[in-house]
């Protein structure tokens, strides 16, 4: 397992899931974080499931010696798929999927969101996948690094969020 990140909002599963249900919302963050071109594609309910697909242009960390097939502005699909129904205590799960357009990269894991003792916890799981010979596993280095800055930036515009719909 390459990601591991578990995030703590103060506010109950159901508050954050509506949150991370909203258009608006994420595609405010997406355009607050830098990337460009956001177009959430889907965002509701089908079936019992809840899907968030949000395509955007992202600036990464590309090393020189990645620059040949990667572009430090390329574009990504997100793909989010919650089950509508939560446990006994609350707790959502889901999965989640990143692809990287035009680059044999690709990301995939599992989400929750469960009740704690302050509000919720978001937790991400997941592997990057590089099929890149000779140079992919050293990409994958500089690349799980950006995610993990990502992941950090998103969670920061989620709590000013709530922050400020809860004022």
């Amino acid at each position: 397992m390459d990601i591991d990140v578990a995030n703590e909002y103060p506010a109950d599963p159901a508050t954050v899931f509506a949150m991370f249900g909203d258009a608006d919302f994420l595609k405010d963050r997406s355009e607050a974080l830098g990337h460009t071109d956001v177009e959430v594609a889907e965002c509701g309910p089908v079936e019992d499931e809840f899907r968030i697909r949000i395509e955007r242009r992202v600036l990464i960390n590309v090393p020189k010696f990645a620059r040949k097939v990667l572009s430090p502005r390329t574009s990504i699909e997100q793909a989010d798929t919650w089950d509508l129904d939560t446990d006994a205590a609350g707790t959502r799960s889901g999965r989640w999927e990143v692809n990287v357009k035009g680059a044999p990269i690709s990301m995939q894991g599992e989400i929750t969101l469960a009740p704690s003792h302050t509000g919720t916890v978001h937790h991400i799981t997941g592997t990057m996948n590089i099929a890149i010979p000779v140079i992919g596993g050293r990409l994958k280095k500089f690349l799980l690094r950006d995610t993990f800055d990502s992941i950090q930036a998103e969670y920061d515009q989620s709590l000013a969020y709530l922050e400020e719909a809860s004022e």
